[in-house]
C-alpha cells in the first residue's frame, strides 16, 4: 500500500509481522514514547518503510539486551552503528539455504551480505545430514507448517542461527513459536532483503545467547549455603531464597514474554540477581562455607 506521496506503508499488522514486534507494543510505544506511525486513516495505522527498518533494528537491539527507552529516538543509522558495535555483524554471513521456496527466492536475488554455502532440498534432508553437516553462521529454513516441537529439537542440534520461513500456521502455533525468540516469516509475505534482515537477527540472537551471564553457585553449592548457619546471626539462607526466586522468575520471563516492558524487566532483574550473587560470594568467602577446593572442583566440572 502507499501513501498519498506514493511512499510505502504498511498497516500494523503487517509491521508487527515483519519485526517482530507486537502489535500492541507499538502502541504502547506510541503513547510512551511518542512513536508516532506515519500516517493515521480513521483508527488504521499506517508505518512507513524508514520505521519498518528502524523497527527490526530496534527488535534487534532489545534481543542484545538494550532497553526499548535507550534506543527508541535513534535514527537509523545510529542504530546501525550500535549494532555493528554490540554484534560485530559487518562483513558477510554466512548461510545455508534448506527448502524449494527459499532457495528460488535467492536464485532470482541474493541481496549483499549474504553468503550461500550450500542449498538443502528439505528439512527432512537436512536433518539427515546433521551428523556432517558444515554449519554456517545462519540456516534459513522453509517448513510447510510451523512445527515448534520439531524445529525446538532441531535447533538443539545447530550451533548457528536459524531463521524459519512457514508455509502454514495456526494462531497457536504462531504463540508457541514466539516462545523459541528465532526469527521468522511467512514466506509467501518476505523477500531476499527481509529475510537478510532477519539473518541479522539471528546472528545477534545466537551471540547473544553465547554471551548470557554465568551463574556464580551451582544448584549443590546453593543448596549447601541454604543449609549454612554462621555463628553470628548472618543468614545465607535468606540470600538463597532470594537467588533462587530471581533465577525462577527469570525463567519464567524468558519463556513467556517477548514485549518490550518484558525484555527490560529481565535486564533489571539480571542485574540485581548478580548484585545478590555478589552478596553471597562474599559471605561464603567470610565464613569459609565452601572450600576453595571444592569451588574449584566444581568450576573445572561446569567447563
Amino acid at each position: 500500500m502507499t501513501d498519498r506521496d506514493g511512499q510505502d506503508v504498511y498497516k500494523i499488522g503487517k509491521v508487527s509481522e515483519i519485526t517482530g514486534i507486537r502489535s500492541e507494543t507499538l502502541r504502547q510505544w506510541q503513547k510512551r514514547y511518542n512513536f508516532e506511525p506515519a500516517e493515521l486513516r480513521g483508527r488504521i495505522r499506517y508505518y512507513s518503510r524508514r520505521q519498518v527498518e528502524q523497527l527490526k533494528k530496534i527488535s534487534q537491539l532489545q534481543d542484545l539486551g538494550k532497553s526499548i527507552s535507550s534506543i527508541i529516538y535513534l535514527t537509523n543509522d545510529e542504530l546501525d552503528s550500535l549494532l555493528d558495535e554490540l554484534t560485530g555483524v559487518t562483513g558477510q554471513i554466512s548461510i545455508v539455504l534448506v527448502g524449494h521456496r527459499v532457495i528460488g527466492i535467492f536464485d532470482r536475488h541474493e541481496p549483499g551480505g549474504l553468503s550461500t554455502l550450500d542449498r538443502v532440498a528439505s528439512i527432512d534432508r537436512l536433518e539427515s545430514q546433521l551428523d556432517g553437516f558444515a554449519e554456517p553462521d545462519v540456516v534459513v529454513l522453509e517448513v510447510a507448517s510451523l512445527d515448534t516441537a520439531r524445529i525446538a529439537e532441531l535447533r538443539e542440534y545447530l550451533d548457528c542461527g536459524l531463521v524459519v520461513l512457514y508455509n502454514y500456521a495456526t494462531r497457536k502455533d504462531l504463540d508457541e513459536f514466539d516462545q523459541l525468540n528465532i526469527p521468522y516469516a511467512k514466506i509467501k509475505e518476505t523477500s531476499s532483503a527481509e529475510i537478510s534482515d532477519l539473518c541479522q537477527r539471528a546472528v545477534a540472537n545466537q551471540q547473544h545467547s553465547l554471551g548470557q551471564v554465568d551463574r556464580k553457585f551451582d544448584d549443590d553449592e546453593l543448596l549447601h549455603l541454604s543449609q549454612c548457619e554462621p555463628d553470628d546471626g548472618v543468614d545465607p539462607g535468606a540470600v538463597v531464597d532470594i537467588v533462587l526466586g530471581q533465577r525462577a522468575y527469570i525463567e519464567h520471563l524468558q519463556r513467556s514474554t517477548s514485549d518490550a516492558f518484558g525484555i527490560e524487566l529481565i535486564a533489571t532483574i539480571e542485574v540485581s540477581h548478580a548484585h545478590m550473587e555478589s552478596a553471597l560470594q562474599r559471605i561464603s568467602e567470610e565464613y569459609e562455607l565452601i572450600a576453595s577446593n571444592e569451588r574449584i572442583t566444581n568450576e573445572e566440572l561446569r567447563s
